[in-house]
């Protein structure tokens, strides 16, 4: 037995004796180009956002930082215009004057920064605007236990808007709901309520979409309710769909967010929207 205990511990001090402190070089990583840029035909101005990408394995000196230098081209359906660089809102912009966002259409985006380094993308912006055949929502009114000595009481409101002349060729929509309160201590500002994305199957001819919103208030008090339906092109909605699959926390599985930006990443996508009031 004591031979035995010997030979471990001969084992430990062969094992302990070979340790060293490991120098491993890691991966070159280069900086790319980030993008959020929308177009529509019925926006005034386009703005696109760049920043320097953020790399897993970097020093984090100058990663980050918005890109004020670039040189930015939007170019399609017979024209190519420069952007702008906006200093104080911290954008590119392109006023929408002499020329037409059309739907249908194509569009691309260019950027080039002053060392060199080149980003592009492109998108479409939907030829249909579906109709919407009718827009409802219910108010579901509870005692919420945790106010009622407050007299404030849990209000969900339930909507339900049908759409009609469904794209079949891009069936992506979204639909934001925007909530508005009659007080005096309240600024009157629309706040968004809820969020729906939803691609339809091909082929159908109407569709209803249901969203819910809630708060805990007094149910005396008006509140007024809009919303906008917005039918994106597919990069718009795989962008944003993903970006919803980021969830947070030290056990957070990592997420592959869409990029349509060759030699970068980020967004470059086409919608058009119409508003209702409930």
């Amino acid at each position: 037995m004591r031979k035995f205990y010997y030979l471990i511990i001969a084992a430990w001090i062969v094992v302990s004796g070979c340790e060293q402190e490991a120098d491993i070089p890691l991966p070159k990583v280069e900086q790319k180009i980030t993008v959020s840029c929308y177009i529509s035909d019925d926006t005034d101005t386009v703005r696109a956002y760049l920043r320097w990408s953020d790399p897993v394995f970097s020093n984090g000196v100058n990663e980050g930082k918005m890109i004020q230098d670039a040189h930015v081209v939007l170019s399609g359906s017979g024209f190519s215009r420069d952007f702008s660089f906006n200093a104080n809102a911290q954008y590119y912009e392109l006023p929408v004057q002499g020329f037409e966002l059309i739907p249908g259409e194509s569009y691309s985006l260019t950027i080039q920064t002053p060392d060199g380094t080149q980003a592009s993308a492109e998108t479409t912006i939907p030829y249909f605007q579906s109709d919407i055949r009718s827009a409802s929502f219910e108010r579901i009114t509870e005692v919420n236990e945790n106010n009622q000595y407050l007299d404030l009481q849990y209000v969900t409101y339930r909507f339900e808007t049908v759409l009609g002349n469904l794209d079949s060729e891009e069936p992506y929509y979204r639909i934001i709901h925007y909530q508005k309160w009659d007080d005096p201590f309240v600024a009157a500002t629309w706040y968004q309520s809820s969020n729906v994305w939803h691609a339809f199957d091909s082929g159908d001819d109407e569709e209803s979409i249901i969203s819910e919103s809630s708060f805990s208030g007094d149910d005396s008090t008006n509140v007024f309710h809009k919303a906008i339906v917005i039918h994106c092109s597919e990069d718009y909605y795989r962008f944003h769909k993903t970006m919803e699959n980021i969830s947070y926390g030290p056990f957070a599985e990592p997420t592959i967010v869409y990029s349509n930006v060759k030699n970068g990443l980020g967004i470059f996508a086409g919608y058009r929207q119409s508003e209702i009031l409930y």
